[in-house]
């Protein structure tokens, strides 16, 4: 098979992770659907629920890193909601708990909201060993933002750029979000150069996602918000694809780019179907088992419950050999690293990689094979999601479950 235009470049993942999820937020946007709660100035002070989340929080993740025996490890990724709404001395001391725990972490992340970002939080990430600031900007359109609820304003956004541009030693990755109600190819492009100016190597481009539940997709349900056209949002993505280009930043994933060795490498070893422990309400965690298949682990999403007893109501769910295999594909062609077929057939048997080698033959527009992985194209980037149906359709027929048992593990 020819390997003319695959996307073949970037790191690889280090090693297992360590994620925790905060589930505190000023304030719910509109399209947002996580694991969060509104959170006040009583949750901050002295007992309130900030505080016992740390120790709630600590203390479940040494127990999880233990009973699943996964480690060392390599990266750390503190999520949320919002993680810079803890004040800096409870910030520090949840960042300084995980570092105790992952010591030898390469890359350790912090999510920061720009309106709850200031000099104190950043002394905190800084003191306790992060290597990484995580923001999420969205937009740097006003009329963007307050469409979905967004706390920040342009402003506020722009202050924290500044910020970190003038205090943070560290790595800086920024989010953005394409096809918000009231945004402009123009100005998602402006954001993402400011986003550059102000020192980012690693830049994340999500498109709007309209969760059922959300008031954003009431609103757009009842014509009172439009949404962005299909023609405007494909104009947008080129025009902010253009800017990241022209700063020698490329697609190392369907929705992230980086500068070569700016990539995520957290992030890196979920494309890689890799192992992880997830501690805080929502969170969940992976660990391979030796006949392909995963067992995942998901603490329950009600912060209260985790409050009292960080296990409670945790579900274990145990993921077969097949879709563990379909998941080993789906997440690595999302990057332009792909999947290695001698892992793929260690983890499966050498009939499951075969399989897998023929469908990417039989998809020379959106998959390519070369230096021993399955890649996708530029195009298969783009169009992932039909390849992905026709690809489960495949593996329904043709598993070789039979083949499983000669895997390896990990």
């Amino acid at each position: 098979m020819p390997a003319t235009g695959a996307v073949r470049a970037g790191r690889r993942p280090v090693g297992a992770g360590l994620y925790v999820h905060v589930p505190f937020c000023a304030s719910k946007c509109a399209y947002c659907d996580f694991a969060s709660v509104p959170s006040g100035s009583i949750d901050a002070g002295a007992g309130g629920r900030h505080e016992r989340f740390v120790d709630a929080v600590l203390g479940r993740a040494r127990d999880l890193a233990r009973e699943e025996g996964i480690g060392p490890f390599a990266t750390v990724y503190v999520g949320g909601g919002t993680p810079t709404l803890l004040a800096p001395a409870q910030l520090g001391r949840l960042l300084g708990g995980l570092r105790a725990l992952a010591p030898g972490a390469e890359e350790f992340t912090v999510e920061a909201n720009p309106e709850s970002l200031d000099a104190g939080r950043l002394s905190a990430m800084e003191d306790s060993g992060a290597t990484r600031v995580s923001l999420g900007v969205q937009s740097l359109e006003d009329a963007a933002l307050s469409a979905v609820g967004r706390r920040a304003s342009a402003a506020d956004a722009r202050g924290a750029l500044d910020l970190i541009a003038a205090r943070w030693k560290g790595a800086l990755s920024v989010d953005l979000m394409e096809s918000l109600p009231g945004g402009t190819p123009e100005g998602l492009a402006l954001s993402a150069k400011e986003a550059l100016a102000a020192g980012a190597k690693h830049v994340s481009l999500y498109e709007l996602t309209l969760e059922e539940t959300t008031p954003l997709a009431r609103a757009v349900g009842a014509g009172t918000v439009r949404l962005p056209d299909e023609g405007l949002r494909a104009e947008t993505h080129t025009a902010v694809e253009s800017v990241l280009a022209g700063a020698a930043l490329f697609r190392y994933e369907v929705s992230n780019w980086a500068a070569r060795g700016s990539e995520c490498l957290h992030n890196l070893n979920y494309w890689a179907a890799g192992e992880w422990i997830g501690a805080g309400p929502s969170a969940a965690g992976q660990k391979r088992l030796a006949d392909g298949g995963v067992r995942r682990r998901a603490a329950s999403v009600s912060v209260e419950r985790f409050l009292a007893d960080p296990a409670a109501g945790e579900e274990i769910e145990l993921v077969a050999p097949r879709e563990a295999f379909f998941e080993a594909l789906m997440l690595g062609w999302r990057t332009a690293r792909g999947v290695d077929l001698r892992e793929l057939e260690a983890r499966f048997g050498a009939e499951a990689a075969r399989l897998a080698l023929d469908f990417a033959a039989s998809r020379p527009d959106a998959l390519a094979f070369a230096e021993g992985a399955i890649a996708p194209t530029a195009r298969g980037m783009d169009i992932l999601n039909p390849v992905l149906v026709a690809l489960g359709e495949l593996i329904g027929r043709r598993f070789p479950v039979e083949a499983v048992t000669s895997g390896n593990g990990a």
